[in-house]
């Protein structure tokens, strides 16, 4: 049976962003969206504002909501 290569860190991965948006579950999003949160911003265009993703302790940054993903924000 032949040997699985594995890739180095900086090495492209085979298959597009497009194919990992089809295949990746809520829950794994979830967790890429709260991982990746101090780059997250959000614009208000009803409100003029542009609001972070909110690190509460009281309240989850990101959550799952049904079948949709819940992004709390700090407003203004």
């Amino acid at each position: 049976m032949p040997e699985a290569k594995t890739k180095k860190h900086n090495e492209p991965v085979s298959g597009s962003i497009e194919d990992l948006a089809n295949l990746i579950s809520l829950e794994d999003l979830s967790k890429l969206i709260q991982i990746n949160q101090d780059r997250i911003g959000v614009f208000n265009i009803g409100h003029s504002s542009f609001d972070s993703i909110t690190t509460n302790e009281e309240w989850e940054s990101v959550c799952l909501n049904g079948a949709m993903i819940q992004i709390n924000v700090n407003g203004n």
